[in-house]
């Protein structure tokens, strides 16, 4: 079968259509018009409101899908991250779905942050909500110690507000396989249940008109945008205009313009993981600044050479910088707000469009519409069906297949171009941890320590992430035209103590070493403090020991302890929770004696665990303790706010 077939790189489709802009708009298969449900208006007892917070697209995934799902039940259903929403409508609201996904330490999404806010207003009466019927549905990951906390917390506070909740809450996890693969559609056999479930009950509550059947899946609603191509007068010239500039998004709020100064690979040339310092400017006299700890996103963008070959593929290059207006259809779904309506394919391709990620179970659901070939569409409904999701994991997440690569295995998939908007993912904001103290320089430089994603998947490909591809080929200030891009900074969860006397011990092997960095920099140059440690960790010292000569120096002036596990450079593997239990005697006295903090960062994968194991051992044997005694004392320093952590996936 054809979806099999892995050797489809590099060839395209022939475009057989006379006018490619016009004739590619719209699907050949049944589609339902959402303006033809307006039997149901926003004052009827079938509307739901699914409200999401989601930090990198999988909650809004979600909600979009269970709102499609309720359509078809003839619910009016509108979808809203909770920011976006219209709070004074609140009161109004009886049937709510709320989704929540989780960030950082147990924080909630950016997305969430004002509602979350807007909730936990003192002036709120307990009763304030008792006219909403709610539910919710978390999706977090169990790896992380505060697993689902934005959910659990909003779960909660509903409920102290007056609202009842109608069904059960659910709250899944990103760890289980299934999690892995579909980013939490049908995520470790929580989430297919718990939405059959949320069916049945709303079914009991709000039945189906009797004149109305369920809408079969076969038939799908229509595009929430459409794309508008300007007339071509081909009397006056026959020439393209530019491809739009990569810096065509809307300025969002607290947004700045960044500009590279520096972007310098800090590990040895013959070492396998390329890890680059960057070294960024912002000059707006606007901004205000940044904290230690702080965290900047920025949103990258796909290289000209991958969007060429994507296009070319789809028989889209002829039209690909004609101009085009995106219409929006839907009053409650409207298009992103750093998206402009004025675009042309390459630059949504480039700047917006997602088209080489790992895709998600709804792409693959929606695929299914948009293929004549009966062979193609069973095996999409296999791979979306309950009992497929072992082969989509085999297919999907364990060979690291793209969007564009599973195109290429589903060779008679056509995407009409009216539904790209639907079917294929926006780029997410991609956050690292500011590397530097912003009283340390004389100007607002924001420094960086990213390492650069880059594997071989089980198909033999060599894969970069999206963003440290971009990142790797952005221009530092040395070259002619220094690349300029679009960021923002939030506040990070990791907080210094406020008396610079108190002892900090800083945990940060690899990358995890950049918020380290802005800690100890504040700390020595801003608050003369002395007391400060630092267990970093990395292979080998001679290539990829981050920031060694920094540290080195700081050692010899008295402002700094530093214990570097070097895994590889000994027969024996030696780790950061190697080093932390050898010297157990100082992290003790700075814990205990003198009320210090413990600052970790990193990766989520055993790190934090081990170093939490290796913490509680420390506190057993110096404070003559059982394990079970240990685990308690950390576990209430932790509350204290003494040992924080910041680790990401």
């Amino acid at each position: 079968m054809s979806v099999m077939n892995n050797n489809t790189a590099g060839h395209s489709r022939p475009n057989t259509a006379a006018d490619p802009a016009q004739s590619q708009l719209n699907p050949s298969s049944p589609h339902v018009d959402p303006h033809q449900l307006d039997h149901i208006s926003i004052h009827s007892p079938r509307r739901i409101l699914f409200l999401y917070g989601s930090q990198t697209g999988c909650a809004q995934d979600v909600a979009e899908n269970a709102a499609r799902e309720a359509r078809r039940m003839h619910f009016s259903a509108s979808v809203s991250s909770m920011d976006d929403y219209d709070r004074s409508l609140l009161i109004r609201e009886h049937f709510v779905v709320f989704i929540a996904s989780t960030t950082g330490q147990g924080e909630e999404p950016d997305n969430m942050k004002k509602f979350w806010k807007f909730l936990l207003r003192k002036s709120h009466p307990s009763d304030a909500l008792d006219h909403m019927e709610y539910t919710v549905l978390g999706l977090g990951d169990s790896s992380y110690i505060k697993f689902n906390w934005p959910a659990k917390k909003l779960y909660k506070r509903l409920m102290q507000l007056g609202a009842v909740p109608f069904y059960e809450p659910a709250y899944a996890d990103d760890q289980h396989y299934l999690g892995q693969v579909n980013r939490f559609h049908l995520l470790d056999g929580t989430l297919g249940p718990w939405l059959t479930g949320l069916w049945k009950v709303a079914l009991e509550k709000y039945p189906t008109p009797p004149h109305l059947g369920i809408i079969p899946e076969s038939i799908i609603f229509q595009n929430s945008f459409s794309l508008s191509f300007d007339q071509r007068d081909i009397t006056t010239s026959i020439s393209k205009p530019d491809p739009a500039p990569l810096s065509a998004d809307i300025p969002e709020p607290g947004t700045f313009l960044a500009t590279m100064m520096q972007n310098r690979r800090i590990t040895d040339t013959t070492h396998s993981q390329d890890v680059r310092h960057i070294d960024l400017v912002i000059n707006d006299p606007l901004f205000p600044g940044y904290h230690p700890g702080d965290v900047l996103s920025m949103r990258p963008r796909n290289l000209s050479k991958d969007v060429n070959e994507f296009l070319e593929y789809n028989g889209w290059t002829s039209i690909a910088d004609d101009p085009l207006t995106i219409v929006e259809n839907l009053a409650d779904h409207p298009l992103p707000k750093h998206i402009s309506h004025r675009q042309t394919l390459r630059s949504l391709f480039t700047n917006y469009l997602n088209v080489f990620t790992t895709p998600r179970t709804s792409f693959f659901q929606l695929l299914i519409h948009f293929t004549p070939n009966e062979d193609e569409k069973d095996k999409l409904r296999e791979f979306v069906s309950p009992a497929g999701q072992d082969d989509l994991y085999s297919y999907s997440h364990r060979m690291r297949r793209t969007i564009f690569e599973v195109m290429q295995d589903f060779k008679d998939v056509r995407i009409p171009l009216n539904y790209i908007l639907d079917v294929f993912p926006v780029i997410m904001p991609r956050s690292f941890s500011i590397a530097s103290a912003p009283l340390a320089s004389l100007q607002w430089k924001v420094d960086l320590c990213v390492a650069i994603v880059h594997y071989k998947t089980k198909l033999w490909k060599w894969r970069t992430g999206i963003c440290t591809k971009w990142l790797q080929s952005l221009h530092a200030a040395s070259d002619p035209a220094p690349s300029q891009f679009i960021v923002r900074v939030q506040r990070g969860t990791l907080k210094l103590p406020k008396d610079p006397s108190t002892p900090l011990i800083c945990i940060g092997p690899g990358t995890g070493v950049a918020p380290m960095r802005s800690f100890l920099h504040h700390r020595i140059y801003a608050q003369g403090a002395t007391k400060n440690v630092l267990f970093f960790g990395c292979r080998k010292r001679a290539m990829d020991y981050h920031y060694r000569e920094e540290w080195e120096q700081l050692e010899r002036e008295g402002t700094l302890r530093v214990f570097a596990a070097c895994s590889r450079d000994q027969d024996e593997k030696v780790y950061v929770q190697h080093l932390i239990e050898a010297q157990g005697a100082l992290v003790w006295k700075y814990l205990h004696e003198e009320k210090g903090l413990i600052l970790l960062s990193g990766s989520s994968n055993r790190m934090p665990a081990d170093v939490t194991r290796a913490l509680q051992r420390v506190i057993a044997a110096h404070g003559n303790m059982s394990i079970e005694q240990a685990n308690d004392y950390l576990t209430k320093v932790e509350k204290e706010g003494r040992f924080q952590q910041e680790c990401w996936a």
